[in-house]
């Protein structure tokens, strides 16, 4: 403030300086009203900053800019410096239009870099009268949208303010206000929890990705042998036809269906294109959580048909059933190959051909969700019969072209008979792994349990996950006191555990079944 008050009286002194010097009522007179308009328009005082009202502001701006300095100048170069009398004349008139014009353009755009200020503190310049359309300005038929700022008033553009006036085009914001925030991931959101934590006894049991015994990622060395081969052969990153890569297509359906399959030898796979206009989709109660997020996406109704019984920890295939018979005629029905994410249980080979009755029966349209193929036992055999039809795939409209290296890879491994038989052993080898750890958790919660709970089910479930049935509220004991890190549906990975922190993760599950606030679930 002391600061402006020095500039302010400075340029007030050099003013009335310049006028006396020059012996010019006129330019001395122009100074004076000047001054004086533009302390009416930024004092802070009563009845002053004329700078709240845009009319008074407006008006300030015109008659300092327009006319008393156009008319100042004019008196004085006619008399004191020509010794001419005073006439109006054309030039005259035409300069004062010309800067009333110039003046309420300024009157309009030059507090637009300072609209939050005069919005914050209440002043009604004309940029903040004219709201949300900043700056438009119509000439014509067509429409030119002009936002004068500094450039440190751009709220898309992160530079240093260097002074200059520059122009942008002008942004409804409001237009993205009604964007809500997501809801956080629930799967990723742990894993940042995870690393958060300090604690050296924490583990991550949220993620689905294998790690090995030292709880490290893994690539398998067989897909680095691929990786290898496709350096070796110079072979292209460019886009794959909509259909995707031939070799991958081929050998996956081989690997799903069995390359002796007569479905495969007489060409009738048969792909969903589009749903069915008024079709539903039936999803498994629980399912993997983004099931539903594609479906909201897509604009697709679904609901659930009855799969987890929490009395058990097992298949509910009675109400399975019933709600298959239920839905109308003509659904889709998702389906998972095998090792059911997030449950880990699985219909027998028996329970399979009823739903396949039901299924056929119904007229409805099964597809498969068959991430874990091979993965829960180890056999690829062992999964083939589980699989009945293709994949529904909207190619276009979700990713266009199908990327290359991945399906490369998969060609290449599976393809490729030494490689085929290396990825068989090391699948079998981490499949071995986690039925290694989840035996031990089952011996572990079986020796430090004493209420004679039935923890068998752990046993009974397939695959790199287990439903250990706990509720939200022991989850996040689970969490909280123990530092293992897990959905509060109670799915944990086992791909994330190993054999050396079994007993402390059957110590942390039992006390939370026995001791966490909520009803027990299992």
């Amino acid at each position: 403030m002391e600061t402006g008050i020095i500039i302010v009286a400075a340029c007030l002194l050099l003013s009335l300086a310049m006028g006396i010097m020059f012996q010019s009522p006129p330019l001395l007179a122009a100074l004076l009203i000047s001054f004086a308009l533009g302390s009416v328009y930024s004092i802070e005082l009563p009845f002053l900053r004329w700078k709240k009202h845009a009319f008074l502001a407006a008006s300030c701006i015109l008659i300092a800019r327009a006319m008393v300095v156009q008319l100042a100048f004019f008196v004085h170069i006619q008399k004191f410096v020509l010794g001419k009398p005073i006439v109006i004349c054309r030039s005259l008139v035409f300069a004062t239009a010309f800067m009333c014009f110039f003046s309420a353009v300024i009157a309009l755009f030059k507090d637009i870099p300072d609209v939050d200020g005069d919005r914050d503190f209440g002043i009604q310049s004309f940029s903040l009268s004219l709201g949300q359309e900043k700056g438009k300005v119509r000439l014509g038929s067509g429409n030119l949208t002009a936002w004068f700022h500094k450039e440190k008033s751009n709220p898309f553009i992160n530079t240093k303010s260097s002074g200059r006036i520059s122009m942008a085009v002008a942004v409804n914001v409001s237009r993205f206000e009604g964007i809500t925030m997501a809801p956080p991931d629930p799967i990723l959101g742990v894993s940042e929890a995870f690393k958060a934590d300090n604690d050296e006894k924490k583990l991550n049991l949220g993620v689905g990705a294998y790690r090995t015994e030292e709880l490290q990622p893994y690539v398998l060395n067989v897909v680095k042998k691929a990786e290898n081969l496709m350096l070796e052969r110079g072979e292209y990153k460019e886009y794959l036809p909509i259909e995707g890569l031939a070799a991958f297509n081929k050998v996956t359906a081989e690997l799903l269906l069995g390359a002796d399959n007569t479905v495969i030898k007489q060409q009738r796979l048969r792909l969903i294109e589009r749903y069915f206009p008024g079709a539903k989709v039936l999803i498994s109660s629980p399912t993997w959580g983004n099931h539903k997020n594609i479906f909201n996406d897509a604009r697709v109704p679904w609901s659930e048909y009855r799969y987890y019984d929490p009395k058990t920890v097992g298949l509910d295939f009675e109400g399975m059933i019933a709600d298959l018979k239920a839905a109308p005629e003509g659904s889709f029905i998702l389906l998972h190959g095998c090792a059911h994410n997030p449950t880990g249980i699985d219909p027998t080979p028996e329970q399979w051909e009823k739903i396949a009755d039901v299924i056929q029966e119904k007229n409805h349209i099964p597809f498969f969700d068959v991430a874990y193929q091979g993965f829960a036992s180890g056999s690829l055999d062992a999964m083939q019969h589980q699989v009945k039809s293709q994949l529904k795939r909207l190619a276009r409209p979700m990713y266009s072209n199908p990327p290359v290296h991945g399906a490369r890879i998969v060609a290449n491994v599976v393809g490729d008979p030494t490689l085929f038989d290396e990825w068989k052993a090391e699948m079998d080898m981490m499949a071995g792994r986690i039925k290694g750890v989840r035996q031990k958790l089952f011996d572990s919660l079986s020796a430090k349990d004493k209420s004679g709970k039935d923890w068998s089910f752990i046993l009974k479930q397939i695959g790199m996950f287990s439903f250990t049935g706990l509720n939200k509220a022991q989850s996040e004991n689970m969490t909280n006191k123990w530092h293992v890190y897990m959905t509060k549906d109670g799915r944990i990975s086992l791909a994330g555990l190993n054999l050396a922190k079994c007993e402390y993760l059957a110590d942390a599950i039992v006390d939370s079944y026995h001791n966490a606030k909520g009803l027990n679930s299992v």
